[in-house]
């Protein structure tokens, strides 16, 4: 073979190799066309199984609810009692927290007109200011919460110090017994 001939041949293995790769990968990709599904999308199926259609629904329209608020909420810290306006429950745990704090009457009652107007304007109303009081409401609630998780530890503590107490007394009964045993053996 000659030099032309094997430069010919190598020129028509070169084309030969790049016309059938692109085949080849082809014919792969179509004999596994098994949809692959990701973390995120196995999380969600397992949601909607747990939640059923009624509750994806709610998630679904939350979501929406979450992306059509204005930035100046979004960028709240204090936008979750904000949020309360949507849920009546939820204003009446703050309107109560708010009537049982240390606060004067008077503070009191501008506190909870402060957050029923911010109630009455949000989502779109809302304004960098309300987190002003929306932060004293949020100090509020943090001190009830305190002051609520201290209570149960007290009652917790008391409940252990009695059972305590009353197994200490039970001890010294019980060594008191054996020592009055042990007198009345010796003075026999």
């Amino acid at each position: 073979m000659n030099r032309k001939e094997g430069l010919l041949v190598l020129c028509i293995g070169m084309v030969l190799c790049l016309c059938l790769t692109p085949s080849a990968i082809a014919s792969t990709g179509e004999e596994n066309n098994t949809p692959v599904k990701d973390a995120a999308q196995l999380k969600m199926e397992e949601l909607e199984a747990e939640l059923g259609e009624e509750g994806m629904q709610e998630v679904q329209e939350y979501l929406e609810l979450q992306a059509s608020l204005p930035h100046v909420v979004k960028a709240s810290p204090y936008s979750y009692i904000a949020f309360a306006a949507t849920d009546e429950e939820s204003q009446i745990a703050y309107m109560t927290g708010i009537d049982e704090s240390d606060l004067t009457e008077e503070e009191k009652e501008k506190l909870k007109a402060e957050l029923q107007d911010i109630w009455d304007r949000y989502p779109d109303g809302f304004k960098i200011e309300d987190n002003e009081p929306l932060e004293v409401i949020a100090g509020i609630m943090e001190q009830r919460f305190i002051e609520s998780e201290e209570s149960k530890r007290d009652d917790l503590d008391k409940s252990v110090s009695n059972e305590h107490s009353s197994s200490q007394f039970q001890s010294n009964i019980t060594l008191l017994s054996i020592l009055v045993t042990s007198l009345l053996i010796v003075t026999i």
